[in-house]
Order: C-alpha cells, then sequence, then structure tokens
C-alpha cells in the first residue's frame, strides 16, 4: 500500500482526487491539507511516499511548501498538481525538487499515470508540456521566479532583495544596520522572514537559493 498526502485548499478537489486516487487498491491517502503549512505538518506526521500540492496555497505557495519538504523530508517524491500551463513555472518547480508536474486539466488516467511514474521514482512531466520546455531557448533556461505570476509569499519584496544584495557581499548585521539607520535587532528580524521565504536557515543558504532562483545577480 503506497501512501500519499494531498495539499489544495478546495475541499472540492481534494474530496475528487481522494476518490480517484483510491479506487486502486495500492494506494492510500493519510493525509490532506489545505494550506502549505498543514500540508508540511501532515507531510512530517505520514511520511508519506508522495506528496501531491497545488502551488496556489493561501498562506505560502507550493513552491515554499515543496522546498520544505524537501528539505525535512528529502525521499519523499512531490508531484505538482496545478492550473499553471506555463513552461517556466514547471521549469521553476522541477529545480526545486519536484519529481512530476501536471496539470489539473489532465484526465483522470493520466492523473494516475503521473502518480505511479513518480512513485517509481521516475520524472513525469505531460508530453505537451515538455515539447514547450524543449523548444525554449537556451538564453531563458535560468528565468527569475520573481517574472513568474506566482500567488504566493516566496518571493522576497524590494527591502528583502536589497538584504540579500548585502548578504551577498558579505556585510554584518551591524554594517547592514548603520547603513540603513535601524537597529541590528531590525535587522536580524528582517533576516528571519526572509530566510523563512526562502526556505532556509542562514546567510550562507540565503545567498546560494537566491543565485539558484535569479533573485540576486552572481558578483563576477
Amino acid at each position: 500500500m503506497k501512501s500519499i498526502v494531498l495539499v489544495d485548499d478546495h475541499r472540492l478537489i481534494q474530496q475528487g482526487l481522494k476518490r480517484i486516487l483510491e479506487t486502486c487498491e495500492d494506494l492510500q491517502v493519510v493525509g490532506t491539507g489545505s494550506n502549505a503549512e498543514d500540508g508540511l505538518y501532515r507531510v512530517q506526521e505520514h511520511s508519506p511516499d508522495l506528496a501531491i500540492i497545488d502551488l496556489g496555497l493561501p498562506d505560502h505557495s507550493g513552491l515554499w511548501l515543496l522546498r520544505r519538504i524537501k528539505k525535512i523530508n528529502p525521499d519523499t517524491p512531490v508531484l505538482i498538481l496545478t492550473m499553471h500551463d506555463e513552461p517556466d513555472v514547471a521549469m521553476v518547480a522541477f529545480n526545486s525538487g519536484a519529481t512530476g508536474y501536471i496539470r489539473k486539466s489532465a484526465h483522470e488516467d493520466k492523473l494516475l499515470e503521473a502518480v505511479r511514474t513518480v512513485l517509481r521514482g521516475d520524472i513525469y512531466l505531460e508530453p505537451e508540456m515538455k515539447a514547450a520546455l524543449n523548444d525554449r531557448p537556451d538564453t531563458e533556461s535560468h528565468i527569475s521566479e520573481r517574472v513568474l505570476a506566482l500567488p504566493n509569499d516566496s518571493i522576497p519584496n524590494s527591502h528583502e532583495l536589497a538584504l540579500l544584495q548585502h548578504l551577498s557581499v558579505g556585510q554584518t548585521n551591524c554594517q547592514i544596520a548603520d547603513e540603513w539607520g535601524v537597529s541590528v535587532s531590525t535587522i536580524k528580524a528582517r533576516l528571519r522572514a526572509l530566510f523563512g521565504k526562502l526556505g532556509v536557515e542562514n546567510r550562507t543558504e540565503a545567498v546560494a537559493e537566491a543565485l539558484r532562483r535569479g533573485l540576486i545577480a552572481r558578483e563576477h
């Protein structure tokens, strides 16, 4: 029996997915979440064989949840089930650790195919999406996540991007506080908020994640 956690903020979609999945005798939905924090708790609680998550969640984005799952439960494969059909979004999801990506418009047979593929440890992407990704110019292969129209709070605001630039050149909290005319405790609070958005725990990880996501430019 393969265990699955579903994370989607629409109860009807949750129920429909559960019904489809449990038509298979070897699949069992062991937990559901209606937001990213709840979904992360369910994954930690059950350590499922598969997590299926939406990108548009009310508290954090599905990308935030995906990165947290891969950090905390790295052996749990994640299938993204979303309304987004832009190749850029799929690319960011795969770069963030997703094993599969399928649109909500897909037929339920395709959903089950995607689930089976990901459970085998293989990558799943619909043929149309795969063709769209293959047709992308190489120059677009590192698109910044900030240009994606994702309904989430995992993308740093302009002040946090400026803070990332200070981190990238190795400035200390005191130096940043002096330059901005604020207290060191204020900088520490802003760093905690920034780390939460990026799903990291320290300055080094923050800079590395920001570079990977195209949020700041690499110094030459």
